[in-house]
């Protein structure tokens, strides 16, 4: 075989060997950009719809999801909404108190619903509304996924106010007191010529403030007790001693004035 057809075969060997490893490089080199492609492309529209969530924590005017107040999860309500959910749960809240109040055969039983309670479910949905809304947009995005592992919770405190039990104890004792009855002339008997008469009665008077300290301090210590009403007696002024000595002088005095 002729020499220069072994040096046409070598060199056609060589070209395809350069071409082959061109292609491959060609190849590899579209697959790397392939890759980064969409890679780049899957991190923009990562980093588009991350912006689209940290965009929708910014711009939420509800609770947020995991926000608790008093076992109430509040996510998703606008404030009203809230302020309406935890009513019933104030009521809960105040306890049941059962204080009786006697006197004689007498009695009155004051409950909760005779006081007033005071409770701070507006500074606390302040409080627990602002959480995740301060610092930077990435920040309170962070703060408010957190919430969905791990809820936030906050307490209501009530503070009973027995400060208006006076005045239920002054109606209280409205019923008790008594003005003092002076003695009266109860009959006349003729054939013996005496004067019969009617004893005065002392009057009752409470002492409402001694009595408004113990049903508070009921109230405050167990909410629960019996309380005996402290009452004074107000003596009457006039006496059947008293009327007997006036119809006696009254006699004497009728006595004297026929004789004269």
């Amino acid at each position: 075989m002729p020499r220069y057809s072994r040096d046409i075969s070598s060199s056609g060997n060589k070209r395809r060997i350069v071409i082959a490893a061109v292609s491959a490089v060609v190849v590899v080199g579209l697959a790397v950009g392939v890759f980064f492609g969409v890679q780049a492309y899957q991190e923009s529209q990562e980093r588009q719809q991350h912006e689209e969530e940290v965009q929708n924590v910014v711009e939420d005017e509800t609770f947020y999801d995991g926000i608790i107040v008093q076992g109430v999860d509040l996510g998703g309500m606008t404030m009203a909404q809230a302020r309406q959910a935890l009513e019933p749960v104030e009521e809960s809240l105040r306890g049941t108190y059962s204080v009786t109040v006697a006197r004689g055969e007498q009695s009155w039983v004051i409950t909760e619903a005779d006081l007033d309670f005071t409770y701070n479910t507006e500074e606390v949905l302040q409080e627990a509304y602002q959480y995740g809304r301060e610092g930077t947009d990435e920040e309170r995005y962070t703060t408010v996924q957190a919430l969905k592992e791990q809820p936030k919770e906050w307490e209501i405190t009530v503070t009973m106010d027995d400060s208006g039990i006076g005045t239920k104890m002054q109606e209280i004792a409205d019923s008790i007191d008594t003005d003092p009855v002076n003695a009266t002339l109860a009959s006349f008997d003729a054939s013996t010529e005496t004067f019969q008469f009617n004893e005065g009665v002392p009057g009752v008077k409470t002492d409402v403030e001694a009595l408004t300290q113990l049903v508070q301090s009921a109230l405050e210590d167990s909410g629960t007790g019996v309380v005996e009403v402290p009452v004074e007696e107000v003596p009457y002024e006039v006496s059947a001693a008293d009327l007997q000595g006036v119809m006696k002088k009254l006699g004497t005095y009728s006595t004297v004035s026929t004789n004269t």
